[in-house]
């Protein structure tokens, strides 16, 4: 048996996060421990994952074998499926994560070797059938929704495993040149001068501020730019207009040009050059107009209004029939009053003259809604995010923009702004037939579910934990109990610091505490029992007792009785109703290595013993507290020099043979090593032999020597060295 237990837990993620194309690979985090529960602390081991289909024992469908290290805690987390692998068998994109179930072996080398040991087996439930969805088929792409507020900060996670070695970099810029310049630059790199340009000398004269580079047909120079040594170029010259002080020579600075006062006469005017736009408002005055020059064509419509017109001018026989039409109405001169009742049709309201504030609560119903027909089916009106106008949009597109499809999803930027859940501190609950079959609480809530009917009838009960169908399920007070597995403690109402992992492991647990089963159904009958521990398949399935320990395949799985410890396959497995016993064996054995009953001084021992009761004849009937069914070894030495032997923890038979030397055998204190024997013989061909220490002999005398052909056989009782022969 290993003295190293190694245990493995499946980190769980409930984030259902799809993306088109889904990262083949998934989280894993697990802690390696040893036999007496500390951690192995930053220690590198070696892992190998196994994924399986349909059951702990189907097909091996990909396989990994990584090395890492652990942390202070004995704490490791993976990427199954990731770079980096030692090596690999088969390809996680392979797996039929579409059908079946599945299930995730773990194997450890705590020494980081080939040598592994089977940590544990489970069945994956959510996060790696994310893989899966790369086969759905894509949706819709959907608006982008609002961003939600910021979440709290989360607790510090565990340190991440050391990242692959990155690429190497890009080859950077090249360094400045040197040496000698040529072309048009003259001197040397890196700061070389422009001696020519396109091969024409550059003059060597500085210029001057406003001035140029012009090329005279030989050189190019620095000049003044003057408009006489443009060719063809001409001043800017009028007796109308007056040129800003820059004067004919600014070319290339903005030049202002004003008309003369009194410049533009009559004739400067072409006809009908002169519009509405080109007179000043109120520029035309009664002294402008002649006498009767205004006609009746020169009125506009609408012109005379009421102020033009003296109180009662305008009679009856002054109105021809139909003389007052919309044009001979002034402005804002039809009040309400002279409007007809339905007067006001399609025709005569304005584009865009029924505003907001103009229509009656309630007054556009659907019949006043238009759209263009079956193109326009299942589209809804939304306001446009940019224009803030309403405009129809496809129903789905708006319920995906802010939403998870039943039917699958598309377009996942990350889990920022695409996941599934609320942006509130509000608990989302998960209803299967209309019974509770999941909950993850607010940050308040002290328990997790997830599965058919699990914690259904909770009401004091905290820190529990249900994973499988029905797991807690009539749970009402208990408190700090973990269930995984199909119906694992789905009895259990009060029980409290409970463990089950395993189907139907401690399933009949009604009141039962501090109890752990981790295995397939592990202390399923236990009821009532504390404090037992069974790790293993069937371990204590039938026990309802007290403080059992068993580890192992079917490790006292018939017995009900308490205080019992059953180490190995199959260890105690005949047993029915024992308490206080001890079994290490397993199923290969007729005899288990040990057995023992366990008693308040210790209890008795037996090595080699049989529980069935199939012992030989000769077998030592067990009442001892140490009993040994068959042979015993022990060390001999054989000493054949004068040199001084000195006894330690490692001696029990030491032969004394040399050829009449004497020799000093030094004992230890009896007060350091009480109970301790010791069988010296001595030959009769070797010198006498002289003790460190006084032997006690049968007659009450002592002695410090050892003389002739003899043997002692010596014992500490704590204080002496005691010969028995």
């Amino acid at each position: 048996m290993k003295k190293t237990l190694l245990t493995a837990l499946l980190g769980f993620c409930l984030a259902f996060a799809v993306r088109a194309q889904a990262p083949q690979q998934f989280n894993y985090q697990g802690a390696a421990r040893n036999s007496n529960g500390s951690p192995l602390a930053n220690k590198n081991i070696s892992l190998r994952i196994s994924i399986l289909d349909a059951s702990i024992t189907g097909t091996t469908q990909y396989s990994e074998v990584r090395s890492v290290t652990t942390s202070a805690n004995g704490l490791y987390a993976i990427s199954i499926g990731s770079t980096g692998a030692n090596s690999s068998t088969g390809s996680i994109s392979a797996v039929t994560w579409g059908s079946g179930l599945k299930f995730v072996k773990v194997e450890i080398d705590p020494d980081n070797g080939s040598n592994f040991s089977l940590a544990g087996t489970a069945q994956l439930l959510s996060v790696p059938y994310a893989l899966y969805a790369a086969n759905g088929p894509t949706g819709p792409a959907g608006a982008q929704g609002p961003a939600g507020p910021a979440g709290a900060v989360g607790v510090q996670g565990i340190p991440g495993v050391k990242g692959d070695k990155g690429d190497k970099g890009d080859t950077g810029p090249a360094g400045p040149s040197t040496g000698a310049a040529g072309g048009d630059l003259s001197g040397s790199y890196p700061n070389p001068t422009i001696a020519n340009f396109q091969g024409k000398t550059l003059s060597a004269s500085s210029p001057q501020n406003n001035q140029v580079l012009l090329f005279d047909g030989t050189a190019w120079k620095p000049v003044t730019l003057d408009v006489n040594q443009l060719a063809g170029a001409k001043a800017i010259t009028s007796t109308d207009l007056s040129i800003s002080t820059n004067g004919s020579t600014a070319v290339l600075k903005d030049v202002v040009i004003d008309i003369n006062a009194g410049a533009v006469t009559t004739v400067k005017l072409a006809d009908g050059a002169i519009t509405t736009p080109k007179i000043a408002d109120g520029a035309i005055t009664s002294i402008k107009i002649g006498n009767k020059e205004v006609k009746n064509i020169n009125i506009a419509d609408a012109a005379v209004n009421t102020l033009q017109l003296a109180d009662g001018s305008v009679t009856t026989p002054k109105l021809a029939d139909a003389a007052v039409t919309s044009l001979k109405i002034g402005n804002k001169e039809v009040k309400n009053t002279n409007i007809d009742d339905l007067a006001v049709n399609t025709l005569q309201l304005a584009d865009g003259s029924v505003t907001t504030p103009k229509l009656a609560d309630a007054s556009v119903t659907i019949a006043k809604l238009t759209t263009a027909g079956v193109s326009d089916a299942n589209k809804v009106y939304a306001t446009n995010a940019i224009t803030g106008k309403p405009e129809l949009i496809s129903f789905t597109a708006l319920t995906n923009a802010n939403a998870w499809s039943l039917k699958g999803n598309s377009g996942n930027v990350d889990q920022s702004s695409n996941f599934l859940g609320n942006t509130d501190d509000i608990a989302i609950n998960f209803l299967i037939n209309g019974q509770k079959s999941g909950r993850l609480g607010t940050s308040s809530d002290t328990n997790i579910s997830y599965g058919y009917k699990t914690l259904t009838t909770n009401i004091t009960g905290f820190f529990n934990s249900a994973f499988g169908k029905e797991a807690l399920s009539v749970n009402i007070s208990g408190y700090e109990n973990s269930a995984f597995g199909h119906l694992v403690m789905q009895r259990s109402f009060s029980g409290i610091h409970n463990s089950g992992f395993g189907s139907q492991a401690l399933s009949s647990n009604t009141v039962g505490s501090n109890n752990t089963a981790i295995g397939t159904h592990g202390l399923m009958a236990n009821s009532t029992g504390i404090a037992n521990t069974a790790v293993g398949s069937l371990a204590l399935e039938a026990n309802n007792g007290n403080s059992n320990t068993a580890l192992g395949f079917s490790a006292g799985n018939k017995n009900n009785g308490s205080g019992n410890i059953f180490l190995g396959n199959n260890a105690g497995s005949v047993l029915t109703n024992v308490s206080n016993t001890l079994v290490v064996a397993n199923s290969s054995t007729i005899y288990p290595l040990l057995s023992g009953s366990l008693s308040t001084d210790g209890g008795a021992l037996t090595i080699n013993n049989s529980s069935a009761g199939t012992s030989t004849a000769y077998a030592p009937s067990g009442s001892s507290t140490l009993n040994v069914n068959g042979s015993v070894s022990a060390s001999i030495l054989t000493h054949t020099s004068a040199t001084a032997l000195t006894l330690d923890a490692s001696h029990y038979t030491v032969r004394i043979k040399n050829v009449g030397l004497a020799l000093n055998v030094n004992l230890p204190a009896a007060a350091t090593c009480k109970g301790r024997i010791y069988v010296i013989v001595k030959a009769a061909s070797s010198g006498n032999i002289t003790f460190n220490n006084a032997i006690l002999l049968n007659d009450d005398t002592t002695t410090t020597t050892m003389i002739g052909a003899k043997t002692y056989t010596l014992q500490s009782d704590g204080a002496t060295w005691i010969s028995l022969n």
